[in-house]
C-alpha cells in the first residue's frame, strides 16, 4: 500500500492509474520507518527494468509483480491470483 503513494514511471503503453485503482480502499500503512527503504527499492527496480528494456530485453519475469508494459516485450508475472484477476479487470 505504501508503494502506491510513491511516484512511479509509466511507459506510453502503461496504465499510470492502475496502482491507485488496485489499492483503492485499502487501509493506509503506518510503518513510516519502512518508507525510505521501500521508496529506494521501488525506484531501483523500476529503473533496472526500464534500462533492460531500453537495451533490448524482450522477456521479463516479475515476482511480486508490477504494472510494466512495453510492445514487443513479453512479461511473465508470478503473483497472487486475486491480484492477477484485478489486473486483468483494470488493464
Amino acid at each position: 500500500m505504501m508503494r502506491a503513494e510513491f511516484p512511479r514511471a509509466s511507459s506510453p503503453w502503461g496504465e499510470p492509474s492502475a496502482q491507485a485503482a488496485l489499492t483503492a480502499g485499502l487501509a493506509p500503512v503506518t510503518v513510516d520507518s519502512l518508507r525510505p527503504h521501500l521508496a529506494a527499492r521501488t525506484l531501483f527496480i523500476d529503473g533496472q527494468v526500464e534500462q533492460a528494456i531500453d537495451r533490448g530485453v524482450t522477456q521479463v519475469v516479475i515476482l511480486g509483480a508490477g504494472y510494466f508494459r512495453n510492445p514487443g516485450v513479453r512479461f511473465f508475472e508470478v503473483d497472487h491470483p486475486t491480484t492477477q484477476a484485478d489486473k486483468r479487470f483494470h488493464l
